[in-house]
Order: structure tokens, then sequence, then C-alpha cells
């Protein structure tokens, strides 16, 4: 993808494609997390990648099917997901670097109650993720292994934003990091931006 970029470009440009990222995590088998912001209508754009038939458009769907067993003519969408919890209503800032992890979930009744009672605390949710200066939205995906939870987010800095939430001691805070570990068994207070990823491939369309 990197040494064919401007056909990447216009391959993106071509499905709408703004902003498209690639994340590897070793979970209990190893997982690419791939974060795709697109034009609407969703669904028509997924047909058009399902029916692109230029070379590059050929090549880059058998190298997803190859490495994955996910083929995009029949899942151009990949594997279904469902969008459970925004942080804000806001989009996310194209500016700041993106943050993608996969946690387990131990319990898929334990994380709805989560996600319930955020969104019955909302506006001290909000105000939770304003001091951080964070922006988030969670996607759950079942797999042949369980649930699990992705967590997509933007922050300013990363390093200074996690030292800050992990020895952070407001009611809420202690509250929320206690939740996410009895729900995923990852502990905020030690791993504070979670099971860590390696950044892959990174798409973004040019401003302008």
């Amino acid at each position: 993808m990197k040494t064919r970029h401007e056909e990447a470009r216009s391959f993106y440009a071509r499905l709408g494609v703004r902003r498209e990222a690639w994340f590897f995590q070793r979970c209990d088998k190893p997982l690419v997390i791939g974060v795709t912001e697109v034009e609407e209508p969703l669904e028509e754009r997924a047909k058009v990648y399902r029916d692109a038939t230029d070379p590059f458009a050929e090549w880059f769907k058998l190298q997803i099917d190859s490495l994955s067993g996910v083929d995009p003519k029949l899942m151009p969408l990949g594997p279904r997901s469902e969008k459970v919890f925004a942080s804000s209503a806001e989009p996310f800032d194209h500016d700041l670097p993106l943050l993608v992890r996969a946690y387990p979930i131990l319990s898929r009744n334990a994380f709805a109650d989560l996600v319930r009672e955020l969104e019955e605390r909302r506006a001290e949710t909000e105000a939770f993720y304003r001091r951080f200066e964070t922006r988030e939205t969670w996607f759950v995906q079942e797999t042949s292994d369980g649930p699990i939870g992705i967590a997509v987010a933007v922050l300013r800095d990363a390093a200074d934003q996690a030292h800050l939430y992990a020895s952070d001691r407001e009611p809420f805070s202690v509250w929320f990091k206690q939740r996410i570990t009895s729900v995923s068994g990852v502990n905020p207070n030690e791993t504070p931006l979670g099971p860590r990823t390696e950044l892959l491939y990174e798409f973004q369309a040019r401003s302008g």
C-alpha cells in the first residue's frame, strides 16, 4: 500500500473515503482493526467497492481476502460491527491522531449494562471526556472467540492524557475505570491506553 500510494489515493477517492487506518493488535489471535471514515450513503459506497474491477481494486480485495479470509466481494464492509456508544455527537477532529484498541468482553450483557449506565450519566460522561480532551466511539463485534469491544478515539497528546487518566481520582473516573476492568479485564490504571496496538497503515484525503 505504501509503495502504491498514488493508486491507493485514487482508489480511496473514488470510494468517498476520507480517512482509513489499520492497527495490528495481538489478542488470542492477531487482529487487524480497520477504521474507515467514508462519505454517505454507506451502502452505495460499499457496492462500488464490491463491484470495482480496476487492477488496483482487484489486487487490494485479493490481499484482504488472502490475509484475513474475509472476501470483500461478499462482505465489502468487513465483519459486522455495531456502534454502541459515542462520547459526543460532534465529529472527530481529522488533524488529531487515532487511538484504536480492541478489548475482550467478558460478558456481552455486562458491556451493554456499562453502555446503558454511561447514557444514564450523560452529563458526567461528557464532562469526563472533555476533561481529557478526548472523543471516543465504541463498537462491538462478534468473533469466533467471542465478542470484542473496539474503541476508536482521538486525543491531543496520548502520553500526557494517559498519565492524567491513570492517576485521576475524581469519583466518576474511579467508577469508570472500575467498570472497564470488570467488563474487559483490562485495568486502565495499569494500561490507560488499553491493549497495545501498532499503526500499520493510514490514508487521509488531502484537504481542499
